[in-house]
């Protein structure tokens, strides 16, 4: 599989790298404006890898300068916009399928406010179920070619045991072990991702679920401890496990050969020339070449997502901003150029699982606190206000606006039902613990 990999990367064409900048400004009323700015630095070919947003975006610019994308949205949840593509766009032929996200732009009313939301999703076009079912052919692909490989560089050994041990025994092991260690790896990326954890310790982790995946295998590596790691140390732990899975499977050889072998395979120069000679006989020609590429990158697209299948030859700088009306709450995003909040995503960023950008904030309504709110308060008043039945809500809404004008009476006259009681309740308390008491007498001046 690796040295099919390896080959592999030699068809595939060009570098192209995108910036991305993409801007959301949310308005009082829950209407968002919308940009979506997208330039190719590069070779100028912007639809390569992206198609143009749909309505209700319109679309301006060019190739030199770049697009623009702009739309207002009301609210709810919208395509996203950054629409970005499954697969290679080829001149005549239909546009491949492509992978759109979803923003939401949403206005609450608390009666005390207005609470504001922003969450924005980003697909990669990542698709667990096709990578699953598409893995054992590749897999057996790749070990009909490192076969050949073998056997044109060294003709004097007979790898047929191998071949049959490894097909018997060795691949269906690793196909369940790699399946194992994608899904774990996706459950691991998107918990660290809603903890705004996704760095140096998701990676230790990440690291952890493959090492355990591969031992059931026969490897037992230890990994070096980080972060940060050592390269050296890596590199040399991440050999030992090949030999020791290599190990495994060249294990019908005599010893002599088994270890000639296992150093070819670790060095991708001893094998390259067998291994062209290889790819000539399964893959004779051009197009049938440029197939395999383009299939072998829509396999990586099923299992990491499109950013990083493209992202081995493109590169992608992906920028969001969002700005929120009033106090914010709460935001997954960067927070040093307040009042806006902003992202930044590279092809690390969007592997595994989509990523999920979110913001909330909190405009008081007039009468109420201007400031000292915060989003455990918010969440009190929006779950007080979730339980109370429509038939309730208006007494209550009546009820809460004379409060902010006049204050706020101990029993609250009029209301019916333990409901709009509690909310009204929840909502007093909340907004008097946020207004100093008035000083004693004797201490006005």
């Amino acid at each position: 599989m690796r040295l099919l990999l390896l080959a592999l990367l030699l068809l595939l064409p060009a570098c192209l790298e995108y910036e991305i900048v993409v801007t959301t400004v949310v308005r009082p009323d829950g209407t968002a404006a919308r940009t979506l700015a997208i330039r190719e630095k590069k070779e100028k070919r912007t639809w390569e890898r992206f198609e143009p947003p749909a309505a209700p975006y319109a679309v301006e610019g060019d190739h030199e300068k770049g697009f623009a994308a702009k739309a207002d949205l009301k609210p709810g949840s919208h395509p996203a916009g950054l629409r970005v593509r499954l697969g290679d766009a080829k001149e005549g032929a239909p546009a491949p399928p492509s992978a759109d996200g979803t923003v939401l732009v949403e206005a609450t009313d608390l009666l005390v406010g207005t609470l504001f939301r922003y969450e924005e999703r980003i697909e990669t076009g990542a698709d667990p179920g096709r990578f699953r079912a598409a893995l054992p052919r590749w897999t057996e692909l790749g070990l009909r070619y490192t076969i050949e490989t073998l056997q044109i560089a060294f003709p004097e050994i007979d790898f047929r045991e191998v071949e049959a041990k490894a097909r018997a025994e060795f691949l269906p092991a690793f196909d369940r072990a790699i399946v194992a260690a994608h899904f774990s790896a996706q459950v691991l990326v998107t918990e660290a991702r809603a903890q705004g954890r996704l760095g140096d310790a998701a990676e230790a982790k990440l690291r952890a679920v493959v090492a355990l995946g591969l031992a059931p295998r026969g490897v037992a590596v230890t990994l070096p401890e980080g972060p940060p790691w050592d390269d050296g140390e890596l590199e040399a732990a991440s050999e030992k496990a090949a030999r020791q899975l290599l190990g495994r499977l060249f294990a019908p050889l005599k010893a002599e050969d088994r270890a000639k072998v296992i150093d070819a395979i670790l060095d991708e120069e001893t094998l390259s020339e067998a291994g062209a000679q290889a790819m000539e006989k399964f893959f004779p020609d051009d197009q049938a070449r440029e197939k395999l590429a383009r299939d072998a990158q829509a396999f990586l697209c099923d299992a990491l997502g499109a950013y990083l299948a493209y992202g081995i030859v493109d590169s992608f700088d992906l920028r969001f901003r969002v700005e929120m009306p009033g106090i914010l709450l709460r935001a997954n995003g960067d927070l040093s150029r307040m009042p806006t909040v902003g992202w930044r995503l590279e092809q690390g960023d969007l592997i595994l699982a989509s990523p999920v950008l979110s913001a909330t904030s909190f405009v008081p309504r007039e009468g109420a606190p201007g400031e000292g709110w915060d989003g455990a308060m918010i969440d009190r008043i929006a779950e007080a206000l979730a339980d109370v039945p429509a038939e309730q809500m208006a007494a209550l809404k009546e009820l809460v606006g004379k409060a902010l004008r006049v204050g706020w009476p101990d029993d609250p006259a009029g209301l019916e039902g333990e409901e709009a009681t509690a909310a009204y309740e929840t909502i007093r308390d909340t907004v008097k613990a946020l207004v100093p008491p008035e000083p004693p007498p004797s201490e006005k001046k």
